[in-house]
C-alpha cells in the first residue's frame, strides 16, 4: 500500500509542486490519481471532501489525514518524510526565513506569473485575445520582483537565507 495518495492533474503548476518536492527527497511510494479539470473532475464530490474550493492538489494518506494547498502539502511531505529540504524545526530563525520566502514567492511571484500565463497560454488555448493592459501590469510586476530578488541574492545564497560571507 503506498504512503499517501495525491491527486492532481496535468499541467497544473500546484500539482508540479508537490511533486517536484517528492522527486527532490527522492520520494516514490505514493499513487498519483490525476483528475482531468477540462472535464470539471476537480469539482466532484469526492474531491470536494478533499479540497473544498474543488482544486488541485490535495494529498490523503491511509488513515484519512488529508491536506490541500499546494505549499502546505509539499512542507508537511518533506517534514513527514524526513528530506534534508526544510531548515531544522528546531531554527527559528532560518525556519521564519524559509517562511518569508515562501510568502515572498507566493505573494510577489506567483500572482503575476500566474496571471501572465492566463493571458497568454489559458486565453490562446480558449481562443481568446489576451488583455495587453493585465500583460503589461504582470509582466511590471514580475520586473520588480526578479530586482529585488537579485538584490537579495548578492546578500545570501538562497531566497530562504544563508548569509553570503
Amino acid at each position: 500500500m503506498p504512503a499517501f495518495t495525491l491527486y492532481g492533474a496535468r499541467g497544473s503548476t500546484n500539482t508540479d509542486r508537490v511533486r517536484l518536492t517528492l522527486a527532490e527527497g527522492g520520494f516514490t511510494d505514493y499513487e498519483l490519481v490525476l483528475l482531468d479539470l477540462y472535464k470539471g473532475e476537480q469539482k466532484s464530490k469526492d474531491n470536494l471532501e478533499r479540497h473544498p474550493w474543488g482544486k488541485v492538489p490535495a494529498v490523503t494518506l491511509p488513515d484519512g489525514f488529508t491536506l490541500h494547498e499546494s505549499r502546505v502539502i509539499a512542507t508537511y511531505l518533506a517534514r513527514r518524510c524526513d528530506f534534508p529540504l526544510l531548515p531544522p524545526a528546531s531554527n527559528n530563525e532560518a525556519t521564519a526565513q524559509f517562511e518569508q520566502a515562501q510568502a515572498i514567492e507566493t505573494t510577489y511571484f506567483a500572482e503575476p506569473a500566474g496571471r501572465l500565463a492566463f493571458e497568454k497560454f489559458v486565453k490562446k488555448r480558449l481562443q481568446l485575445p489576451p488583455n495587453d493592459s493585465a500583460v503589461t501590469e504582470a509582466l511590471n510586476s514580475l520586473e520588480t520582483f526578479f530586482d529585488i530578488a537579485e538584490q537579495t541574492l548578492q546578500r545570501q545564497e538562497f531566497m530562504a537565507g544563508i548569509a553570503k560571507l
